[in-house]
């Protein structure tokens, strides 16, 4: 379920990508993951990029630039030093980010009590991106259509998130230059809103094409069938417990029976040896 669970986050930040033209961003996340051996994620990337219609020739020459900052190429250039530079820059940015965050959430939960804890906890109706998980619940499903500034501002924290959480550190600094109308930095919401956010968003892209449509479905039917699999082996357990319940009783009998059997040896002996 865990590799499932994988699957299912990855796609959702490839569609995001390519539907919001972070086009630098996918490209890059396209190398991280065949780097990571991971071919079966990038499918759809290599289809996008591997299309001439969707770029032009300066597109590609800009492009085939980028592709030099790999990292195999930047360990045999003068370059790998400013790269892994700013490698732990970034990383120190977040990990400072993570303290504060701490820090905090911390201060917070020292100043209140535990019943206003308990009232605030469920409060989530103002915050940015609570309309996402509100039409989440409500299982709603409707044509993908443009972003409002909150869903935009959600998913780009989420996807930031994803990346950072994922190892795909090259990825996320590429993500965090491109999108210039946004702190990615600050983000109201924990990380643990990161699946929520991106399966919603899938969710809309995949009733908003026939293609991703498919998709889903293929996705459902895995789904029942793990489902299955789990019910069958479940009951499998169960049958192995009750022969192995079976198979102790048994065991105890004959091994009552042979104590008894044993005794009665024992006591004609001694009536032999007595006579």
């Amino acid at each position: 379920m865990m590799d499932v669970e994988r699957s299912s986050l990855c796609n959702c930040v490839v569609n995001f990508l390519l539907e919001e033209n972070y086009v630098l961003t996918a490209f890059e996340l396209l190398h991280e993951l065949l780097d990571d051996g991971r071919d079966h994620h990038a499918i759809r990337l290599k289809e996008f990029f591997s299309d001439p219609s969707n770029f032009p020739p300066d597109q590609i020459s800009r492009l085939n630039s980028l592709r030099v900052a790999d990292p195999q190429s930047l360990l045999e250039e003068k370059e790998a030093t400013q790269e892994k530079l700013a490698l732990s820059e970034y990383e120190l940015r977040l990990a400072q980010e993570d303290i504060s965050k701490l820090k905090s959430e911390l201060q917070k939960r020292v100043e209140l009590s535990p019943t206003q804890l308990t009232e605030s906890t469920p409060d989530a109706a103002g915050s940015p991106g609570s309309d996402l998980l509100k039409r989440k619940k409500d299982g709603s499903s409707f044509d993908l259509g443009p972003l409002n500034n909150n869903e935009r501002r959600d998913l780009n924290c989420a996807v930031q998130e994803y990346l950072r959480l994922a190892g795909y550190r090259l990825t996320a600094m590429t993500f965090y230059e491109e999108v210039t109308d946004q702190n990615l930095d600050v983000w109201q919401n924990t990380p643990a809103s990161v699946p929520d956010a991106l399966r919603h968003y899938y969710y809309q892209y995949l009733s908003s094409t026939s293609e991703a449509a498919k998709e889903k479905v293929a996705m459902i039917r895995e789904n029942e069938s793990l489902l299955k699999s789990s019910e069958i082996l479940n009951e499998e357990k169960g049958r192995l417990l009750k022969n192995k319940e079976l198979a102790d009783n048994q065991i105890s009998g004959l091994t009552k029976s042979l104590e008894t059997f044993q005794k009665d040896v024992k006591d004609k002996e001694n009536q032999v040896q007595i006579r």
